[in-house]
């Protein structure tokens, strides 16, 4: 290899970079080579892990489910993240990348009881550097335990929130049940309240939708209502 020493680059012209095809490139390479590969036509350069083209700007990791596809004729590279609890989404080239997170939706009520909210949502665009990431997913939440010999559950349980680039997306409130039908069980989206409200106006107080008002912002509703509180009347669904 040539050590250019004392020269001058007529800023008219033009400096031509070495040129060859995929076959040809340096092997061993070395970080910050560039050369035009003829193969492809494009410029690339060495980056300690691979020959990457310089209009490359799509960041590269690991982790999760990898599903490539095309979405209105652009190519996509989804990581889909699903079992519940922790995971590694470990970047090796940074970039800008799309997200979804969405967390557990809550349990039901028993006995006439609501239906849980859904996960809260979060949708939008981050910058993202090479390192690892802690991905958590959350689970549903539990549905309430059954009536039985005049005892019944506080209604179902609240879903687990699911967290990503520092953004938390908020469980799905539990349906109410027979044995709380006044408490409202609130959460991404709320839960629904339960019906058979015998004249009670217990049954009008469904869960709150908390995830817009949250500090990560995002999607998510209140939870439905009773048509009215004559006994027999329906249990709602929980926010979607």
């Amino acid at each position: 290899m040539g050590t250019l020493k004392n020269t001058t680059i007529n800023d008219v012209g033009a400096l031509e970079l070495p040129r060859g095809t995929t076959a040809q490139r340096p092997n061993p390479p070395l970080s910050g080579m560039i050369r035009f590969n003829t193969t492809i036509d494009e410029t690339e350069y060495y980056d300690g892990v691979a020959w990457r083209p310089v209009s490359d700007s799509s960041p590269e990791a690991t982790g999760g489910t990898i599903v490539d596809t095309d979405i209105g004729g652009v190519p996509y590279r989804i990581h889909l993240f699903t079992n519940t609890g922790n995971s590694t989404f470990t970047v090796t080239k940074g970039g800008t990348v799309e997200y979804l997170i969405v967390a557990g939706g809550g349990g039901g009520g028993d006995t006439s009881g609501g239906g849980g909210g859904a996960g809260g949502l979060i949708i939008g665009t981050t910058t993202i550097t090479p390192q690892a990431y802690t991905i958590t997913v959350g689970a549903g939440g539990v549905g309430s335990n059954a009536y039985s010999s005049g005892t019944s559950g506080q209604g179902g349980t609240q879903g687990g929130n699911s967290v990503a680039f520092g953004l938390t997306a908020l469980g799905g409130g539990g349906g109410g049940s027979y044995g709380n039908p006044g408490t409202r069980i609130n959460g991404g989206s709320g839960g629904g309240v339960r019906g058979d409200a015998q004249n009670r106006g217990y049954s009008q107080r469904p869960g709150l939708g908390q995830q817009p008002g949250s500090a990560s912002g995002g999607f998510g509703n209140n939870g439905g209502n009773t048509p009215g509180l004559s006994n027999g009347d329906p249990s709602s669904g929980g926010g979607g």
